[in-house]
């Protein structure tokens, strides 16, 4: 048995070559904000196997989900609708040296905390003002409706 230092969320990454950690930390925001950052760690000997700075949004939980080899989770993208917040699915592939941006979701209106889950290669969102599918690996837009009203914090299940 090991133990990580810190982070805010830790998901598991299964793989055929052995199962890894990902350790999900928060970054700071004010004067000189600090992006979060995600640790991969071998999940039989804790030891770490990369680490990579990540513009996702780790303060919420659950932060983000693994979908086969893509880390999918949010972030503010810094414009609004009115006088409400946008955010933005992003995803990021995988690898064993560590990861890379593979696709970013059009902008939603962003409420508390908007849930997420991948089921079946599909990544599911859910937030106050939206409900969308995408294929988890690609990207592409399977389903959507921006007229949908899940009320404060929806979740998924």
């Amino acid at each position: 048995v090991w133990q990580a230092a810190g982070g805010t969320q830790a998901v598991r990454w299964t793989r055929p070559a052995g199962d890894r950690v990902l350790v999900l930390t928060a970054g700071s925001g004010g004067k000189t904000p600090k992006p979060g950052q995600v640790r991969c760690v071998d999940a039989a000997t804790g030891n770490e196997r990369w680490a990579a700075p990540c513009d996702l949004d780790f303060g919420s939980v659950p932060a983000a989900t693994v979908a086969g080899d893509v880390l999918v989770g949010w972030t503010p993208t810094g414009e609004k609708a009115g006088d409400k917040p946008l955010a933005r699915v992003i995803a990021f592939k995988l690898a064993d040296g560590g990861m890379d941006k593979a696709w970013e979701g059009e902008p939603f209106v962003l409420d508390e905390n908007p849930f997420h889950a991948a089921v079946d290669g599909k990544l599911y969102l859910v937030a106050q003002n939206a409900l969308r599918v995408h294929d988890a690996t690609t990207g592409k837009l399977l389903a959507a409706d921006d007229q949908f009203r899940s009320g404060s914090n929806p979740w998924l299940t």
